[in-house]
């Protein structure tokens, strides 16, 4: 009540001098409010013209009556760094001026066959077919597709010499008659593969692909060529079989602008090789190959991503001409083809009596990076914080403020899907005044408040720290008790029916072992609880000798292996080879050493594997102790090392241990120039590893 009545009164006064002063103090924030409404409108209209004067470069000085020279200016245009990227050109029957999306189809020079030649081949040819899919005679039809090639071949190379000696162009003597060579060794090739002759394919069809004039006479034997040589490759279990594929891969991708006829083609095969490189990534693909296919799989989604956009464009385009008409525009505009793709800045152009349309996407990245970022940054670096979200209420920029937003506004066309928001973060001097006005004002009465607020938080916290400590030491004492029940039951159990002479005589051994092993435990747990009165005294010493690590670490496994096989534990070693002698006390470090297996022990959950290992890495020697356990919150990780603490969960509740063994470990690694150290995921697992300086001297005899 005495409390009350000194809190009382002074905070009703304080309040009521707070009201008045906030009145004065909301104002002069009105004021405020509304200057930062300005400036963020003006950065935002700052931000919009910079981008339509970038676009309005783009747009000028190209050359419209030249469509050659026109596809070549904007292909430059693409590559420079700009906010609008992805240049397209649709004339008015809807077709692509640029890019081109393919060319025209190849004929190369040549002459038709002779008739004698010809006549020859089709007859060879179509007996070859006849014996291959109707009698189904491979031998036979092999034998008649060979001749049908011999004769094309001696004919080929009969009418190139004659061209060279008659000066033809090479060119031009090359390909007469190279469409028909290639389809002749395809169909060899192709029936060589099905007859399972894998190594004789793989020839045929290296012609093809190593001739000039055989391989640039038809994109459709070329690609067939390559991709059947990976088969036959893959059947012949080769490894340049996945790296045909991947070149292969790239070849098509690469074919960006097919010739007419070709584009269905490519498609064709490029799935093909997808398919077959999927097959051979889920089997397992090598490292250089998975990336380099990682890395085309990304320019296939790229050059896709390419294609969609042009087709939204084209079909854009059509809808806008069946409402609007071709009505040619003097300003830029811009326009969405699709819902979630960019925006389009476009013009239309007059040609003769002609319209087309030019545009480009916008390049949302770079007016976000190198434009908006850079100007707000500029404008709000002191005073406020400034952010851009999307129309999907997604934030492309800036870091969540303290406060609410006090200006929120949508940025205007080309870029009014996105909007920008600005809170401030640094309170102008007005501002200062009036709160300084009203920290005078109740600074006493708040003091008064604070200090008798702050002595009653000062005596419940002292009393639950000794509340806790009470219940810590009580569950200290709980657990000790339980522990050394546990061995003293097993001795006393051994040790009275030994007495009583029941075991028999082959057996009496494993009763003293079992009594030996229980006493050391029951030694071992002593020796915690007296570690602790000395540590907690300041009187705890070590005894430091040369030690060696691995007899050290498996005298200790030795003496724990009774309690490992009651859990039907495993327990994997791995000690690293040529472990030097280390300057410890043996004795201390595998106590501690014990106290970590103890805890993996108890808390491994149904994985019942225990792995111990020790390395030497930066000079510093690594003890692990590592289980597949319950694992360890990341909040009780810093706390586990403390006297008496046990985590606050079931699963550890549910465990009985005394709350020592992790703090003498830590404490023992110290006092040896180390540490210990924890790593665990909860669910996963825990490793715990002790870390010793390697020492082989002591400190005053080192030279």
């Amino acid at each position: 009540m005495a409390v009350l009545a000194i809190i009382a009164p002074t905070v009703v006064l304080s309040l009521f001098g707070l009201h008045l002063v906030r009145q004065q103090q909301e104002s002069a924030e009105g004021l405020l409010a509304k200057r930062l409404q300005t400036v963020a409108q003006l950065k935002a209209n700052s931000i919009v013209r910079e981008v339509v004067r970038l676009e309005e470069e783009q747009f000028n000085g190209l050359s419209y009556d030249d469509p050659s020279k026109l596809r070549e200016e904007l292909a430059d245009r693409e590559k420079q760094w700009g906010p609008v990227k992805q240049a397209f050109v649709l004339d008015s029957a809807e077709r692509f001026v640029y890019p081109l999306m393919e060319r025209p189809a190849n004929a190369p020079p040549r002459e038709a066959l002779p008739p004698d030649v010809k006549i020859i081949a089709e007859v060879q040819a179509k007996e070859g077919d006849r014996k291959a899919f109707v009698e189904k005679d491979l031998p036979g039809a092999l034998d008649s597709y060979m001749q049908y090639r011999d004769q094309l071949v001696e004919w080929y190379e009969k009418e190139e010499n004659s061209g060279r000696n008659q000066g033809d162009e090479p060119e031009e003597r090359e390909y007469r008659g190279a469409l028909e060579v290639a389809q002749a060794i395809h169909r060899v090739a192709a029936l060589l593969f099905k007859m399972g002759q894998y190594e004789r394919c793989v020839k045929e069809h290296q012609v093809l692909v190593e001739t000039r004039a055989l391989r640039e006479a038809s994109l459709h034997y070329h690609v067939a060529a390559l991709y059947q040589t990976t088969q036959a490759l893959h059947k012949l279990n080769k490894a340049p079989a996945v790296a045909g594929l991947l070149n292969l891969y790239e070849m098509l991708l690469n074919e960006t602008r097919p010739r007419a006829g070709e584009g269905s083609m490519i498609e064709f095969y490029r799935n093909l090789v997808v398919g077959n490189l999927e097959v051979v990534h889920a089997n397992g693909m090598e490292d250089p190959a998975r990336a380099r296919y990682m890395k085309l799989q990304e320019q296939d989604a790229e050059r896709l991503g390419r294609l969609k956009f042009l087709g939204k464009v084209k079909n854009w385009w059509h809808l806008r001409k069946s409402l609007t008409g071709d009505t040619a525009v003097d300003v830029i505009e811009h326009v969405p083809p699709e819902a979630g793709i960019p925006p389009t800045a476009y013009k239309l152009y007059r040609e003769g009596n002609d319209h087309f349309l030019l545009g480009f996407k916008l390049d949302l990245e770079y007016i976000l990076q190198d434009i908006t970022i850079p100007q707000l940054e500029a404008e709000f670096r002191d005073t406020a914080e400034a952010s851009v979200f999307n129309d999907k209420g997604i934030r492309l920029f800036g870091v969540q403020p303290d406060i609410q937003s006090d200006v929120v506004l949508s940025f205007d066309k080309p870029l009014d899907f996105w909007r920008i928001e600005v809170a401030e973060t640094n309170p102008r001097a007005a501002r200062e005044h009036k709160r300084n006005l009203t920290i005078v004002y109740t600074s006493l009465n708040l003091l008064i408040v604070g200090v008798i607020v702050a002595g009653v938080y000062l005596t419940i916290r002292d009393m639950n720290r000794e509340l806790q400590l009470t219940r810590m030491k009580s569950d200290f004492v709980s657990n000790v008790s339980h522990e050394l029940k546990t061995p003293l039951a097993l001795i006393r159990m051994f040790s009275e029916t030994l007495l009583l002479d029941r075991v028999k005589e082959g057996r009496k051994t494993d009763y003293y072992d079992v009594i030996n092993r229980e006493s050391e435990r029951l030694t071992a747990l002593i020796s915690n609880v007296l570690d602790f009165s000395k540590i907690d005294a300041g009187r705890r010493t070590y005894d430091m000798k040369l030690v060696c690590v691995e007899d050290m670490i498996r005298h200790s496994l030795a003496a724990y292996r009774y309690e490992l096989a009651k859990e039907d534990l495993e327990i994997k070693v791995d000690i690293e080879p040529g472990l030097p002698d280390i300057l410890m006390d043996g004795d201390a470090i595998s106590q501690a050493l014990l106290n970590l297996l103890n805890n993996a022990v108890k808390y491994s959950g149904d994985k019942k594997e225990i792995k111990v290992s020790a390395i030497r890495w930066n000079n510093m020697l690594h003890i692990a102790v590592s289980d597949s356990g319950i694992g360890i919150d990341r909040e009780d990780q810093k706390k586990i090392f403390e006297m008496f603490y046990r985590a606050d969960d079931e699963g550890v509740r549910a465990t009985r241990g005394t709350g020592l063994g992790l703090a003498i470990a830590k404490h023992t690694a110290e006092a040896h120039g180390g540490t210990v150290t924890v790593e665990s995921v909860r669910g996963r697992g825990s490793t715990f590893t002790i870390v010793l300086p390697v020492r082989q001297q002591t400190d005053d005899t080192e030279a």
